[in-house]
Order: structure tokens, then C-alpha cells, then sequence
């Protein structure tokens, strides 16, 4: 009950997630595994002596409801579960952004990427025609929290992005800056309830950009690193706090000193950019 108050504030998240995942978990093993991993994580943070135990359980349930979410998708109809399936993939993606909060130590450069790729695994549910959950209480409740109030793109971040730009040459690293710097023109926003989109981005992007961060290419670890301007936009939920520094601190122990002085990194000022739209 707890956890289920802190996931999303205002009254539709309340019915949401208190009232009709609950109810449908009953009978749904995918909902209850995910609301099992929830539950768990949020005990793992706000119990460091239990935290081992908890983190262990909750890592047991993300795995065996992603187990059968991937079932699902391969199996059923989309329009015939779509409900669910968003369900679940929002959990996934909590569960993504929540898991450094209920560590001792945050994950390294390497652990941060299993977290966003799991959160691209859903991207085929989030892209699903919509029609099918078209008039529900969830779509009316995405509708209501993400839309949110878009934040304007300030001038000293747009330089630094167009700085960026100018020195990329692998096509995929530009076309990923160039969805980052949309994302950021059209769709950032804070809701009402401080929760933002911040975890589109990283689903948007090519395979292609992808397997050359996978493959800790230096450019194109210079481009995820400002996605951190968007972690670090106001979102004043627990599990999507302090990511900016998260990434930031990852990506600076991933690079070489040989990386550093070739994309001239400079750490402080990187951390000083992701808090551009923090409020002083």
C-alpha cells in the first residue's frame, strides 16, 4: 500500500495503482509479480540492515514476470492483453530507475545499460496502437500524468547541444543527439504530480547507437551523457531521483584518461549542465 502511494502522487494514480493493479493481480500472475518486485525494491531502500534479502526478491519477481511478459508478447494478441502488458512495462521501467536506491553502491557504466535495455525491451508495448486501450481509466490516468507542462529549452542548453553536434561524425551518434534535442524541444515536461518522461529517450534510440554505447564508443558515450539534462529535470519522485549524478559518475569512471582528453571531458561542467533545469 506504501509503495503504491509513493510510485505516483494525485488522485487517479490512487485508483490506478491502489485500486484496479491490485484487483487484476489477483488473477493476473504478470501484475502480481511486478507488484512482488515493487513492493520489494521500495524494502530494500527503506531498510538498509534487510536490504540483500529484499533486493534479492525483488530481482527474483522482475525476472520471472519478465519472463512471462515476453511470453505474452510473443504468444497473444496485443490488443487482446495491451492493458496489462503497459501495466507491466511501467513497473519494468520503475524497477529500472529504482534499483540503484535500493543498492549499497551504484551500479557501474555497464549495470546502468542492463537497466536502460530493459526499459527498450518495452518499447514494443508502448508503441502498440493505442485504440485498444482507447476510453479506459489507464489511458485517461497516461493521458492526465505524462502530458505534464513542457519545460522550455534554455539558450546555454542548446549551445552545448549544437557544440555536441558539431563534432560528432557516426551517423547514428547524430541522429541520436538530434532525438534527444526533439525529446527535449517537444516532449520534456513535469506533470502536475513532478513526474516527466524522463524515460523515453533511451527507447527512442537506433540499434545501431545502442551497440556503440554497448560498445563504450567515445562519442557515443559523450551523447549519453547529456541525457543527463533530462535526469536531472525536476521529477520529485523517489525512484527517479539523482540518476544525472548516477549516469554522469559512471560515465566518467567508464572513460579512459586517453577518452577524457580526447572529447576534452570535463566532469565538473557535465554536472553543472544536468542541472540546468534544477531549481536554485
Amino acid at each position: 500500500m506504501t509503495t503504491s502511494l509513493d510510485l505516483f502522487a494525485g488522485q487517479g494514480s490512487r485508483e490506478i495503482w491502489q485500486e484496479m493493479v491490485p484487483h487484476e493481480a489477483q488473477s493476473n500472475p504478470l501484475l502480481m509479480h511486478g507488484i512482488l518486485a515493487l513492493a520489494s525494491m521500495d524494502l530494500a531502500r527503506t531498510r538498509p540492515n534487510e536490504r540483500q534479502v529484499y533486493a534479492t526478491r525483488a530481482l527474483a519477481h522482475q525476472n520471472a514476470g519478465t519472463r512471462l511478459f515476453r511470453n505474452m508478447l510473443e504468444q497473444v494478441r496485443p490488443s487482446d492483453s495491451h492493458h496489462v502488458l503497459m501495466i507491466f512495462s511501467m513497473m519494468l521501467a520503475i524497477l529500472a530507475f529504482a534499483f540503484p536506491h535500493a543498492c549499497d553502491t551504484p551500479p557501474d557504466f555497464d549495470g546502468i545499460l542492463d537497466l536502460f535495455s530493459l526499459m527498450r525491451g518495452c518499447k514494443t508495448v508502448w508503441f502498440l496502437n493505442p485504440e485498444s486501450l482507447a476510453g479506459t481509466a489507464l489511458a485517461q490516468w497516461i493521458k492526465a500524468t505524462f502530458a505534464g507542462h513542457p519545460i522550455k529549452m534554455k539558450p546555454e542548453v542548446d549551445r552545448r547541444f549544437q557544440i555536441l553536434r558539431a563534432r560528432l561524425k557516426d551517423p547514428a551518434d547524430i541522429l541520436a543527439t538530434d532525438q534527444l534535442i526533439e525529446f527535449i524541444h517537444k516532449e520534456l515536461a513535469t506533470s502536475s504530480d513532478g513526474v516527466s518522461n524522463i524515460g523515453r529517450w533511451p527507447t527512442m534510440v537506433s540499434d545501431a547507437f545502442w551497440l556503440r554505447v554497448q560498445n563504450h564508443e567515445v562519442d557515443s558515450l559523450l551523447v549519453l551523457s547529456h541525457y543527463s539534462v533530462v535526469l536531472g529535470a525536476p521529477n520529485f519522485r523517489w525512484w527517479t531521483t539523482n540518476w544525472d549524478s548516477i549516469l554522469l559518475q559512471a560515465i566518467n569512471k567508464a572513460l579512459s584518461a586517453t577518452d577524457k582528453k580526447l572529447i576534452e571531458w570535463d566532469y565538473p561542467a557535465m554536472i553543472e549542465f544536468a542541472d540546468s533545469y534544477k531549481e536554485k
